[in-house]
This record gives C-alpha cells, sequence and structure tokens, in this order.
C-alpha cells in the first residue's frame, strides 16, 4: 500500500514507469502515468457544506471533531458548559491575587531591626557562617517598608479591579457583578468570591464571563482608553508589569534579568534606552561618590595649605628664636 504522508485535494501519487517494472516482473497496469489525487472532507454542520478541510481532524465552532468513516446519517453533537472547570479557573486567580497581596503587604508593613546594623569585616571574622546569615537576614528586615513603587503598584492594580470594562460582547462589565467583591481592609484589598453567583453568571454567560476577564483590547489604544478596554486579570498582570519597571527604573534588575525576559520579552527595554542601564540607586551612589571625591579633594587642599601655614609658622618662630638669641648675647655683652 502507497500513501501520502499528508491528506487533501492537494495531494498526489504518481508512478512513471521506467523500465523497472517489467524487469521485475511488476505489472501496475493503468496505474502507471495516471496518478491518483487526493480528496478533501466533505461534511455538513448545522445544514451548511463544508468542503475546505484537507484532514478528517479539525475543529467547528471550538467543537474538536475526528471523523470515522462515511456516513449519510445525521449525528446530534450535544455542547455542555463547562461551569466546575471555568469556575475553578476563576477562584485560582482569586488564590492567587490574594496569596500576592498577602507577599507584599507582608513586606510593605514588616518592621525595621535598627539594632541589626550591617556586619563590618571584622566582625565577620570573629561570627560563624550561620551567625553572619541569621544577622543579615534581621538586617534586611523592613527594607521594603512603606516602598512607595510597591504602594503605588497595588494601588493601581486595585483601582483598576473595579473600573467597568469597555467594549465587552457580554452582559457583564464590572467584577462585582461575577460575584467578586474586597473583603476586610485589615486584610490588605484581597478578593472575596460568591461562588453561587459566579456560578450563576457563568451558566447565564460563559463568553460573558471570560470576557470581562480575558478581554484584549486593540493594539491602537493607549493610556486610559486601553485600561477601560483591557479584561479584569489581563489589568492585573499589566499592573505588575508597570510595578516591575518602576522598581527596575529604581534598582536595576540584579541577576534577574533573564526572569523579567521571560515574564515579558521587552521589560527591560525602557531601562536600557531610557535610562542607559543605570538604575535610580545607581545614578545616586554615584553621585555620593562624587560627592566623596570632590570633599576629599578640597579636605586635602585644605590639610595642604594647614600644613604650608604650619611650616611657615615654625620658620617664623624660629627665626623669632634666632632673633632673640641674638639679642640676648647682645645684651649680656654689653654688661
Amino acid at each position: 500500500m502507497i500513501v501520502t504522508k499528508d491528506s487533501g485535494e492537494n495531494r498526489l501519487i504518481q508512478i512513471t514507469d521506467t523500465g523497472g517494472f517489467a524487469e521485475n516482473r511488476i505489472n501496475l497496469g493503468a496505474v502507471v502515468g495516471v496518478g491518483v489525487k487526493g480528496r478533501n472532507t466533505i461534511f455538513e454542520f448545522n445544514g451548511q457544506t463544508v468542503d475546505s478541510k484537507e484532514t478528517n481532524n479539525f475543529s467547528v465552532f471550538g467543537v474538536s471533531l475526528n471523523l470515522q468513516s462515511v456516513s449519510t446519517e445525521t449525528v446530534n453533537i450535544q455542547v455542555d458548559i463547562n461551569t466546575e472547570g471555568i469556575l475553578d479557573k476563576v477562584v485560582g486567580f482569586v488564590a492567587s491575587y490574594n496569596e500576592m497581596i498577602d507577599n507584599i503587604t507582608g513586606q510593605l508593613n514588616q518592621k525595621f531591626n535598627r539594632e541589626y546594623l550591617p556586619l563590618t569585616n571584622e566582625q565577620k571574622e570573629a561570627m560563624t557562617d550561620g551567625d553572619i546569615e541569621l544577622w543579615q537576614e534581621n538586617s534586611r528586615s523592613g527594607m521594603l517598608r512603606n516602598d512607595e513603587h510597591l504602594t503605588r503598584m497595588l494601588q493601581n492594580i486595585r483601582s483598576s479591579l473595579y473600573e467597568n470594562v469597555a467594549g465587552v460582547s457580554g452582559m457583564f462589565d464590572h467584577i462585582i457583578e461575577l460575584g467578586i467583591t474586597t473583603g476586610n481592609f485589615r486584610d490588605g484589598g484581597k478578593l472575596v468570591i460568591d461562588e453561587t453567583k459566579l456560578r450563576d453568571a457563568i451558566n447565564n454567560d460563559p463568553d460573558g464571563v471570560i470576557d470581562i476577564l480575558f478581554k484584549t483590547p486593540d493594539a491602537s489604544l493607549t493610556g486610559a482608553e486601553k485600561v477601560a478596554n483591557t479584561g479584569i486579570i489581563q489589568r492585573v498582570y499589566d499592573g505588575m508589569i508597570d510595578g516591575m519597571k518602576e522598581i527596575i527604573n529604581k534598582s536595576g534588575p540584579g541577576d534577574e534579568s533573564s526572569l523579567f525576559r521571560n515574564i515579558r520579552s521587552n521589560m527591560l527595554i525602557d531601562f536600557v534606552t531610557q535610562h542607559g542601564s543605570i538604575s535610580t540607586i545607581d545614578r545616586d551612589i554615584m553621585s555620593i561618590n562624587e560627592r566623596v571625591l570632590r570633599e576629599e579633594r578640597i579636605l586635602a587642599g585644605r590639610e595642604e595649605r594647614y600644613w604650608a601655614q604650619f611650616t611657615a609658622m615654625e620658620k617664623a618662630i624660629s627665626q623669632m628664636n634666632a632673633q632673640s638669641s641674638w639679642l640676648m648675647s647682645q645684651l649680656g655683652m654689653s654688661q
């Protein structure tokens, strides 16, 4: 049996007799030189004829079909809403969001350990590795307390969650309509789900639920209009990206450049093109180092001037002592 690797009307098997068939006593008869051409799958779906499928495996309106044989009988396909599947995805998103809120608010509220100052080299030499690690862990406590960039990122994400989603195709345009609200403010604004209300929303308009959560704005939109036409989950993602960009601009990517690029490939472009790969902290350190050098030059100049003044004073005192001795000697001789 000879078959093509792929199927469809654009596939062809053609056999040409070059003399070897007769010599080997192979009789192909009328097949030689004619060729056999494939055919596309032809079927009816909801009363409409479809004849452009080159394979028996394809999707129609999101339904995956695998045709097994030729038939003239009507086959009924029943498609049900996977309510629990959508519900689980939304619940998983809310759980991940709340976990993120816990982590960030924990850093923002972490107290300083002012008694744990950075260790000097002499102090490290007198301590074990375990003691050094514990000390440094305590000394880093509170480093992100009330950090303006993390605070602003959380505020932007929270406010974007409760803005209406424009241009949705379904019956929902606000997250509260899905049964998702904010809990106690003491918890940092974590989300709470009314699963009964969310399940009803999915059953009534599953496409509308997916649209309000995952809607992608038109590429031509910018600024507030882009945010208004963006789905809830995409807003959270974009808000986190903006927050990470601010942090990168402030402190640099450190050793996590590849991680940031995996999150979004162009994450570091602004940092490189607009900031020359130099973070705000690096610029501040460079400025401080320049001030230290300038002050050291001023100090060195003053020290040199004082030494010159001191040398001149010692020379004057030496001359004065010499003159005083000469006068004393002259007075002694006059007596």
